[in-house]
C-alpha cells in the first residue's frame, strides 16, 4: 500500500501496541470492578478523571517538546527537554505535597472516607508529571516502536500491581498505587531509552527556539479535551448518589475508551503533521486519511459492542453486575463517545500545524458539557444526551478549524 508519510506504518505499530496494552488497561477495570465495592470504583474512576484534567496542561509539555524534537533535527531537542523536566518535576514534588497537606479536606469532599486514597494519589504524582517530558522527547524523535513499549509496560505494570495489592487490600487506594508504580516503571524506561537516543548535540547547545508560548493554546486545547472525556462523570460523581454514579462509571468505561483506540494513529500524525503543515495539500491529505481511519476504527468498535452488550459487560464487571438496566444505558451512552474518537487525532493534527484556534472549540465544548451535566442533575439519562449533543458539534467543528485555509505555514518554516 502506498504510504509515502509511513503513518499507516507508525499507525499500525502503535495501534499493535494498543491492540496489547488496551486489553491489559480494561483488564485492570475489570479487576477494580470485580475486587473493589461499586462505590469505590465509582471514586477511584472519578478520581482518574480529575487526575486527567488537572494532568492537561502535563499532555501540552508533552506535546510543546515533541514540536520541538521534530522541528529540531540537529540536537533532538534535548536542552529543551531538560528545561522542561525540571519545572514538571517541581510542579509534581508541590502538587504532592499539597494533596497531602490538603488529604483530609479532599477525602471529606468526594465522600472517600479516609485519607488513603489521597495519600496514594500522591505518591503516583512525580512520576506523573515527569513522564510527558520523556514521551514528547521520544515521540519527536519518531522512536514509535519504543513508544509503544511503553505504552504496554505502563498497562502491564497496572495489571499486576493492581490485582496484587487489591487483592490484599480492595479500595481505590490500592488501585491508585498501582498507577503509581506503572509510571515509575515507564519513567524510568523512557529515560533510558531518550538517553541512549541522544544525537550527541555539541556543548552549550540550546536547543529550538523559545516554545513556551506554545504553551497556552495547547494546554487549553488538552484540557478541552481531557474535559471531554471525564468532566461529566466527575460533576455526576459531585450530583449523585455512590451507587448511581458507579453504574454510569461502568456504563460509559468503553465508550470513554473509544479516544484511546485512535490514541496511536495521533501520536503518529502529530510530528508529521508538525513537519508538513496543514495548508499543503500533502498535509490536509494526511489529515483526511487520519479522520476517516478514526471515524472507521470507533464505528466498529461501537457497532461490535452494540452486538453483545450485555456479554460484554459481564466479561468486564461480572454477570451479577452487567444487568439489563446496566446494558441499555451501556447502549446509550457508549455511541455517544464515538466523535470524540474523531476529535482526538484531529485535534493533534490542527495543533501541530498551528491551528491554535481549536482551543477555543474545547474549551467551549467542556464548558457546555459541564453546565449540561450541572442541568441534568445528576441523571445519568440526562447526562449521556448532553454528552452525545456536544461531542457531536466539537467534532464537526474541530474537523472544520483543521481545514480551514487560513491556517500558518508548518512551524518548521519559522520560530513560534
Amino acid at each position: 500500500m502506498h504510504d509515502p508519510d509511513r503513518l499507516l506504518r507508525h499507525g499500525a505499530m502503535l495501534t499493535a501496541a494498543a491492540v496489547i496494552a488496551h486489553p491489559l488497561n480494561l483488564g485492570f477495570h475489570l479487576a477494580a470492578g470485580r475486587l473493589i465495592p461499586t462505590g469505590e470504583y465509582g471514586t477511584l474512576v472519578a478520581l482518574l478523571g480529575a487526575l486527567a484534567l488537572l494532568g492537561a496542561p502535563l499532555t501540552a509539555v508533552r506535546m510543546v517538546v515533541t514540536h520541538a524534537v521534530a522541528t529540531d533535527p540537529a540536537t533532538g531537542g534535548l536542552e529543551t527537554a531538560r528545561r522542561w523536566a525540571r519545572l514538571t518535576a517541581l510542579l509534581g514534588l508541590g502538587s504532592a505535597v499539597a494533596a497531602v497537606l490538603l488529604a483530609d479536606r479532599i477525602s471529606l469532599r468526594f465522600g472517600l472516607g479516609s485519607p488513603l486514597t489521597v495519600w496514594a494519589l500522591a505518591v503516583a504524582l512525580v512520576p506523573i508529571a515527569l513522564n510527558p517530558v520523556v514521551r514528547g522527547r521520544i515521540q519527536g524523535l519518531q522512536l514509535f516502536g519504543w513508544l509503544a513499549v511503553l505504552g504496554i509496560v505502563a498497562a502491564a505494570t497496572r495489571l499486576g500491581f493492581g490485582c496484587l495489592l487489591m487483592l490484599v487490600r480492595p479500595t481505590a487506594a490500592s488501585a491508585l498505587l498501582a498507577t503509581a508504580a506503572a509510571a515509575l516503571a515507564t519513567l524510568a524506561l523512557g529515560i533510558a531509552v531518550s538517553d541512549a537516543s541522544r544525537p550527541g548535540d555539541p556543548p552549550g547547545a540550546t536547543g529550538p527556539p523559545p516554545v513556551a508560548l506554545a504553551l497556552v493554546p495547547t494546554t487549553l486545547a488538552v484540557f478541552g479535551l481531557t474535559g471531554l472525556q471525564h468532566l461529566d462523570l466527575v460533576i455526576l460523581k459531585l450530583l449523585a448518589e455512590p451507587d448511581p454514579a458507579g453504574q454510569y462509571a461502568q456504563a460509559s468505561l468503553l465508550g470513554r475508551s473509544l479516544p484511546y483506540l485512535t490514541l496511536p494513529l495521533a501520536n503518529a500524525l502529530f510530528p508529521k503533521s508538525a513537519a508538513l503543515g496543514l495548508t499543503a495539500d500533502r498535509g490536509r491529505r494526511l489529515f483526511l486519511r487520519a479522520v476517516l481511519l478514526s471515524l472507521g476504527a470507533a464505528a466498529g468498535a461501537v457497532a461490535a459492542f452494540s452486538l453483545a452488550p450485555r456479554e460484554v459487560l459481564a466479561l468486564i464487571f461480572g454477570s451479577a453486575r452487567a444487568t439489563p438496566e446496566l446494558a441499555a444505558l451501556a447502549l446509550r451512552i457508549v455511541p455517544a463517545f464515538l466523535p470524540l474518537a474523531v476529535t482526538g487525532p484531529a485535534v493533534y493534527a490542527a495543533l501541530a500545524g498551528r491551528r491554535r484556534r481549536v482551543a477555543t472549540i474545547l474549551v467551549a465544548g467542556t464548558i457546555a458539557l459541564a453546565l449540561g451535566a450541572l442541568v441534568a442533575g445528576g441523571d445519568p439519562r440526562g447526562t449521556t444526551a448532553v454528552v452525545a449533543v456536544v461531542q457531536s458539534a466539537v467534532a464537526l467543528a474541530v474537523v472544520i478549524a483543521a481545514l480551514a485555509r487560513s491556517g500558518r505555514p508548518p512551524v518548521g518554516s519559522g520560530p513560534a
